[in-house]
């Protein structure tokens, strides 16, 4: 089986998280990727663990299921369904446990297994790096004479989502209700937007807010990447601060466009989008 090749050369795709180790600094994790995507033929990929902190790193590897919840969060699901167990049983990954030295890096293979009696749909479930929890013992003058110090280190995670699809996947992309806030203490805007789906795949995409004149588009006014909706729920709410400086000085409506655009890299399709005019009178 052939994985497909990462580069090393791009570091700026990593997402960087925090995973203290012992009591005096620390380790960094770099993860390769935000989200795997297993498709058609596709049933192979890779991701690339770095430590890039001044501590050796020890981190354990294993599937959670997840759902999202109307406002977006995402959260453990405490009791999975038996439906919900067999997509784990889907997917094959190697290894479980990593340590990694200062500037040291491992590559974690991931592979789908779907079963020839699996329906049409899209399948998911959360691969999570969890740093271990490390103690140090030391003497220091903080504590009393002839004690020993323990210090421990909090317990920090990160997930990705894996995404199984087979057969036929479809999806539609809304978007709804739009409600324009201003924060009363710092007075920065943003508009709520409720993004809608319907079918049996979840969306992944960007979200962009555009000033318009005379159905051109003038400027974008604001920017939110990576946003999802999973198939756990059919729509959510999503915040986008927008940048009004400068205008509406002399006009009371603001024309606006907001678009929804999925992600071609990840098998996306949909572009919504919705005219608004923004009310400026109480800015």
């Amino acid at each position: 089986m052939r994985f497909k090749p990462l580069s090393m050369l791009l570091p700026f795709f990593f997402v960087l998280i925090f995973l203290p180790g012992v009591s005096h600094g620390g380790s960094s994790l770099l993860i390769s990727k935000t989200r795997i995507v297993f498709e058609k033929r596709y049933r192979a990929d890779t991701v690339l663990l770095k430590n890039t902190g001044d501590l050796t790193g020890k981190y354990r590897v294993f599937l959670v299921n997840k759902k999202m919840g109307t406002d977006g969060h995402i959260s453990d699901i405490v009791n999975p369904s038996p439906e919900e167990m067999a997509v784990k049983k889907m997917i094959r990954f190697s290894p479980r446990l990593v340590e990694l030295k200062p500037g040291a890096t491992q590559t974690i293979r991931i592979m789908a297994r779907k079963p020839r009696d699996l329906a049409s749909g899209e399948y998911r479930c959360h691969l999570t790096f969890q740093g271990r929890p490390q103690t140090s013992v030391s003497e220091n003058s903080e504590t009393a004479p002839g004690q020993i110090g323990v210090s421990f280190s909090p317990i920090l995670e990160y997930s990705i989502p894996i995404i199984i699809r087979h057969g036929q996947v479809r999806a539609a992309a809304q978007i709804g209700d739009i409600s324009f806030l201003t924060h009363q203490k710092t007075g920065m805007s943003k508009l709520k937007i409720i993004l809608k789906r319907e079918g049996n795949r979840s969306l992944y995409g960007d979200m962009e807010i555009f000033i318009t004149k005379n159905q051109k588009i003038e400027k974008r006014i604001g920017l939110a990447k990576g946003i999802a909706l999973y198939t756990t729920t059919p729509l959510r709410p999503v915040n986008l601060p927008i940048e009004l400086s400068g205008w509406g000085a002399e006009q009371k409506m603001l024309p606006l466009l907001v678009r929804f655009t999925e992600s071609k890299k990840y098998g996306g399709d949909q572009v919504a989008e919705k005219n608004i005019q923004l009310e400026l009178a109480a800015n």
